[in-house]
């Protein structure tokens, strides 16, 4: 075995996950659309309300995003009639901002791969973590947890997975400044 061969490996199981999360996410989208990124459009459109001003939780600052927004591999939402007002509390809409300043359908691939790649992340760290637990068993728990918990409706579930796995390994090795960092990435979904 080359000095290269486990981090070859690790790579190997990181592409294996994002790809296999990636393509889980089209197919359970193609099964059954419904919702299909409608969170993730709640947290575009309540973090575009914000950054103009308005309030993310009323129909009137968020309907017409909601409406007419879309992205080329999105069915349009022509003839919606009501809005789903955002659900997080204006804190966490703010660490959303960023992708609010982009195209939806840019933000929805970049908020899409962003959680895909910390689900990958949570699950190397777990790999380190466990050393008596197989890694392809880690990472197909992962990989089957973040895709049952939300991934196609655009909640932040890789990187909440992540926020825990490192929140328990920062504990774990007693870093005060990781515990309260990865503490308040844990707290953007209040809710969760």
């Amino acid at each position: 075995m080359t000095p290269d061969t486990p981090r070859r490996n690790a790579l190997v199981r990181f592409l294996a996950l994002s790809v296999a999360l990636a393509a889980g996410t089209i197919a359970m989208a193609a099964i059954n659309p419904f919702g299909l990124f409608g969170d993730d459009l709640s947290f575009y459109c309540g973090s575009a309300a914000l950054l103009h001003g308005a309030d993310p939780y009323l129909h009137v600052s968020i309907f017409s995003c909601e409406r007419d927004v879309h992205a080329w591999f999105l069915p349009a939402h022509e003839g919606i009639k009501v809005s789903l007002p955002a659900v997080w509390p204006p804190y966490a809409l703010l660490a959303y901002v960023p992708f609010a300043l982009l195209s939806f359908g840019t933000s929805l691939t970049l908020w899409l791969l962003l959680n895909i790649v910390a689900a990958a992340s949570a699950a190397e760290r777990l790999r380190v973590a466990l050393t008596n637990v197989s890694a392809w068993l880690i990472y197909a728990l992962v990989g089957i947890s973040v895709l049952a918990s939300g991934l196609r409706y655009g909640q932040p579930t890789g990187i909440l997975l992540l926020a825990t796995v490192a929140l328990a390994t920062s504990y774990r090795a007693r870093s005060e400044r990781g515990v309260a960092g990865w503490l308040a990435v844990s707290a953007v979904q209040p809710r969760s």
